[in-house]
């Protein structure tokens, strides 16, 4: 968990330094700062994904890593809110 929270540091660096541009601008307001960092790691499809299997796990909650990968999910998004934050 820490390495993760470091290497989105990282990014956000290099975001912030002007190395790493995302969409071709630098990224300004909370909410794309956040969306950056989510982007490094899950596409808008990864992301539709997680929502369906979540979905699915609700349903049927036979499937516990449906759940997990959610869960999983949830904890990295806050990381990204927080390093957006400036936490």
């Amino acid at each position: 968990m820490n390495s993760n929270k470091e290497k989105l540091k990282r990014f956000w660096e290099k975001l912030q330094s002007g190395t790493v541009t995302v969409s071709g601008a630098p990224q300004q307001t909370y909410e794309q700062r956040v969306t950056a960092l989510i982007r490094a790691k899950h596409t808008v499809n990864d992301e539709i994904a997680l929502l369906n299997n979540y979905n699915a796990y609700l349903a049927d909650n036979s499937l516990v890593s449906y759940k997990d990968e959610y869960e999983a999910y949830q904890a990295y998004r806050q990381e990204c809110k927080n390093i957006a934050k400036g936490d």
